[in-house]
């Protein structure tokens, strides 16, 4: 007992510096140009562990039902899961003789089983690293499709570990499919949906999608990679009460950065940034912090960033400077209003005749054709300019390559033109919706 009680005591004390640290690393920025700053006040510090959270609200309703599987409608209560956790975790103590610090993989899908299996790891006192398996408070319960992996940081921490703290009801899905989805949605008369761009675009676009399917959404969240206001007014045209936002975050800031709110009627923006966290936004060149309106790379700062990578000081030191900013490697700007936005992945940039062209931007443009279901933009070798813009289209009508140059090119300056079109059945993507550009080319180019 005594060493736990010192064990427990160094880990408060380490928690105390790192809290220590943050706040002064914070009150510089008053001295600092260009930063941008939330709107909302700091967020005082909480020194709670992931399972005492979580199980906060446990005693007002255990009986609710924490998760059920969209396929089969298996599914456990909040008691039930609770007590599963508590009996696993003594399971890999006892049986499996693990100890303090020891590292669990986690390798599932989206199944009624992944809280307790995860917080059952983390109540045994070890390190739960979940991987995609694809590698070999209410007077009612509101229902959410938990479509987004688990294994994911948008999925963990937004919709599991948010949602289970206010006794919501998790739908999950194995992987996304989607008749089933939308027959979720409807059953369930789901009200909340948090998703990624390519879910947004199928509810847009799709032409089986119609209003009916989103009758009862109240609110969408979207994040996990950049989405274009004309993809979010297509699905608002299918229900206009819907309150759509955006929000941005990394695994390395814990999931969250910002996020919109509620009455925002500007889609393109991912928000203000969270209380007591800040951003500024770099000129990749001569690494100067820039004004609103102007591009660059992301750099943020705050409580909910990471220490380091573990047991890699070489990759921290590459993204982590000595001041405390971290590199995102996402390129975007912000407004004199304090809205931050999300335009691209500075290694995804096209460099054509030594101008910068994100796909992003190209891919946006080409989504609002009405022939066009899905696409994706990525750089090919051109002896002329060092790169060119090659597009990869999903049409869900005839449409001609030339039609689709025709259609984009005439909305851009010339370095930014479409060299190339290819016809695709799909765009691989991976579970969180991110375009798998790399796949792209190795398979096409």
């Amino acid at each position: 007992m005594a060493s736990v009680l010192k064990q427990r005591g160094l880990q408060l004390k380490k928690q105390m510096q790192v809290l220590l640290t943050q706040s002064i690393k914070l009150s510089s920025v008053k001295n600092e140009p260009n930063i941008l700053k939330s709107v909302y006040e700091d967020i005082p510090p909480v020194n709670s562990t992931i399972n005492d959270y979580i199980w906060q609200n446990l005693d007002r309703w255990p009986d609710k039902t924490a998760v059920v599987c969209a396929a089969t409608g298996h599914g456990y209560t909040y008691a039930q899961t609770h007590r599963m956790s508590i009996s696993f975790a003594a399971s890999l103590r006892t049986k499996l003789k693990l100890k303090n610090d020891d590292t669990v993989a986690i390798i599932l899908p989206n199944v009624p089983e992944y809280p307790c299996t995860m917080l059952g790891v983390l109540e045994a006192g070890c390190i739960a690293s979940m991987m995609n398996p694809a590698y070999t408070a209410h007077s009612y319960q509101c229902a959410v499709p938990a479509v987004l992996p688990f294994f994911h940081i948008f999925g963990f921490n937004a919709v599991m570990m948010n949602l289970m703290t206010r006794g919501s009801k998790l739908i999950t899905f194995a992987k996304f499919n989607p008749e089933l989805f939308l027959k979720t949605i409807v059953q369930q008369r789901a009200e909340h949906l948090y998703i990624v761009p390519p879910m947004v675009v199928f509810l847009g676009k799709h032409p089986a999608v119609t209003g009916e399917h989103l009758q009862s959404v109240r609110g969408i969240i979207s994040g996990a990679a950049p989405l274009s206001e004309s993809d979010a007014a297509v699905v608002l045209k299918k229900n206009k009460n819907i309150f759509f936002r955006q929000g941005y975050g990394l695994t390395e800031t814990n999931g969250g950065v910002s996020v919109g709110r509620k009455t925002d009627v500007n889609h393109a923006t991912v928000g203000y940034l969270f209380g007591s966290c800040a951003a500024k936004i770099i000129d990749v060149n001569t690494q100067q912090a820039l004004g609103p309106g102007e591009e660059g790379e992301i750099w943020v700062r705050g409580p909910n960033l990471m220490q380091c990578y573990y047991k890699n000081e070489q990759a921290t030191n590459e993204v982590l400077t000595q001041d405390g900013w971290y590199k995102t490697g996402d390129i975007g700007k912000y407004d004199t209003n304090k809205y931050l936005y999300v335009t691209d992945r500075l290694k995804e940039l096209i460099k054509v005749k030594g101008f910068q062209v994100p796909p992003a931007e190209l891919e946006t443009i080409l989504r609002t054709h009405p022939k066009i279901m899905d696409c994706a933009v990525i750089g090919v070798p051109d002896h002329m300019t060092g790169e060119a813009p090659k597009a990869f289209v999903v049409a869900q009508k005839d449409i001609t390559t030339d039609e689709i140059k025709q259609y984009v090119n005439n909305q851009l300056v010339a370095f930014k033109h479409i060299k190339e079109v290819q016809f695709v059945d799909e765009i691989p993507k991976n579970p969180a919706g991110k375009v798998l550009r790399k796949d792209l080319k190795a398979k096409y180019c």
